[in-house]
């Protein structure tokens, strides 16, 4: 069985812990920046991450 390729996903939280914004990315190249982005957004309260499908690569 051979690797199965899944998108990198930059994945904002709610203070109750639900997705507010779940966006994906063709690459780690692209998601970085754009978690960099969404990082100085956020509202009280919410958390986000950078993820390799469900893996959790940078969580704030």
């Amino acid at each position: 069985m051979g690797k199965t390729h899944v998108n990198h996903r930059v994945v904002i939280r709610n203070q109750d812990d639900d997705i507010v914004l779940d966006e994906s990315c063709a690459s780690f190249a692209v998601a970085k920046p754009l978690y960099d982005q969404r990082r100085g957004e956020l509202l009280a309260g919410e958390t986000i991450t950078l993820q390799h499908g469900a893996r959790v690569i940078f969580k704030d």
